[in-house]
C-alpha cells in the first residue's frame, strides 16, 4: 500500500487520509469506516469525535508513516484492539495485546447475570464479603466490571496463560481504585484448572468466559483464528470440554444455592442443557440471550442439601 502512495500525489489532511484508509479497508473489513477513524484518532492522540473538528489539519510525516503501517496491519486481519492496545468493556477501558483474548460485548452478559444474582434479596450475607471464583480471566474484564458496580467482593481467578496474567495484572493496577477503596479484592492465580482451589463449598458464584470453539470450526473468523490465542478459543472436538469441567467443579466449589454463570457459543444451548441434566446436584435455571437472540449465558444453581457428589463426578466424562 505504501509503495502505491508514493507513485501519486499523497493525501495530506485528516479528511484525505481518512478517505484513503476507508478505501484500503472496505474490501477486507465490514467496519472500514470505524476502523479507520479509530486508528487515525490513535495516531493523532485525540478522541475519535475530535477528528470532525480537525478535518483540514495536516498530518506530520511520522503520523503518516504510523497510520499507513496500522492500516496495512488491519488489512492483514489484525484486530483493531491489538493495534490500539486497548478495548472498551462495560464502563472500563482495558489493556489488551496478542496473547490475551479480546473481551467482547457478549461477555458483558456474564456481568449482567452476576449483578442480577448479587442484587437479589437473600443471595448474599450483607455482613460478609461475597465470594466469587472465575475460570480463565484473560484481561480480568469480568472481575473488574463486577468491582466497578459492587462493593465487598472477594474474587479469585485462575488463568493458564502467563501472558494473559501479565495483562490482567496491568489492568488491575490501572483500575486499582475499584479494589481496596471499595473493599474489593481480586487474586490472580496461574493454573490449568480449578482442582487446586481450596474452600470447597464456600463460593457464592463461579463465573467464566471459557474456551468454547470446536476444533476445526470453519465458521470462526479468519482474523480471530490467526491473531487471538488458541488457548482461549478452542475446547475439544465439540467445544464443550471446559463447560464440562465447570459443571463438575460447580458441585465441589459452590455453596448450596450458589450459581454457575458461564458463556457459551451460539448454538450450544441444547447440548449444555443436557450436560447440566446429568448432574443431580445441579439445577439448570436458564440460558440468558444476547442482543442477537442467541442463547449465550448458562445459569445453573447448586442444589441445597445435596453434598454426596462422588458418584456423579466419577460418572461425568471430562
Amino acid at each position: 500500500m505504501q509503495a502505491d502512495m508514493k507513485t501519486s500525489r499523497p493525501p495530506r489532511s485528516v479528511r484525505n487520509w481518512c478517505d484513503w484508509g476507508i478505501r484500503e479497508l472496505k474490501s477486507c473489513s465490514d467496519t472500514a469506516w470505524l476502523d479507520t477513524e479509530l486508528l487515525l484518532a490513535f495516531v493523532r492522540g485525540c478522541e475519535r469525535a475530535e477528528l470532525l473538528f480537525h478535518e483540514s489539519d495536516i498530518l506530520s510525516i511520522s503520523q503518516v508513516d504510523q497510520f499507513q503501517k496500522l492500516i496495512d496491519q488491519r488489512a492483514e486481519g489484525c484486530p483493531v484492539a491489538y493495534l490500539l492496545g486497548t478495548q472498551d468493556f462495560w464502563s472500563l477501558t482495558l489493556h489488551v495485546a496478542p496473547g490475551v483474548l479480546i473481551p467482547r460485548p457478549e461477555t458483558e452478559g456474564v456481568v449482567e447475570a452476576a449483578l442480577h444474582m448479587i442484587r437479589q434479596s437473600g443471595f448474599r450475607n450483607p455482613d460478609t464479603p461475597l465470594r466469587i471464583v472465575e475460570f480463565g480471566t484473560g484481561s480480568a474484564a469480568i472481575p473488574l466490571a463486577l468491582c466497578s458496580e459492587v462493593t465487598d467482593l472477594r474474587i479469585v481467578t485462575v488463568e493458564k496463560s502467563a501472558e494473559a496474567l501479565e495483562i490482567a495484572k496491568q489492568n488491575l493496577h490501572h483500575h486499582d481504585s475499584l479494589l481496596a477503596l471499595r473493599n474489593n479484592s481480586i487474586t490472580l492465580l496461574e493454573g490449568d484448572g480449578l482442582e487446586g482451589l481450596a474452600d470447597e463449598g464456600e463460593w457464592n458464584l463461579l463465573v467464566s468466559n471459557p474456551p468454547y470453539v470446536a476444533e476445526g470450526d470453519d465458521a470462526l473468523a479468519p482474523g480471530v483464528r490467526r491473531f487471538e490465542p488458541e488457548l482461549a478459543l478452542f475446547a475439544g472436538a465439540d467445544g464443550l470440554d471446559c463447560i464440562r469441567l465447570l459443571l463438575k467443579e460447580s458441585v465441589r466449589l459452590l455453596r448450596p444455592e450458589g450459581r454457575l454463570l458461564c458463556e457459551l457459543g451460539a448454538g450450544q444451548g441444547e447440548a449444555v442443557r443436557a450436560l447440566a441434566a446429568e448432574i443431580p446436584e445441579l439445577e439448570f435455571e436458564l440460558l440468558h440471550r444476547d442482543l442477537q437472540g442467541h442463547e449465550r449465558i448458562l445459569q445453573v444453581r447448586r442444589r441445597a442439601g445435596s453434598n454426596d457428589s462422588a458418584g456423579t463426578l466419577r460418572g461425568l466424562q471430562i
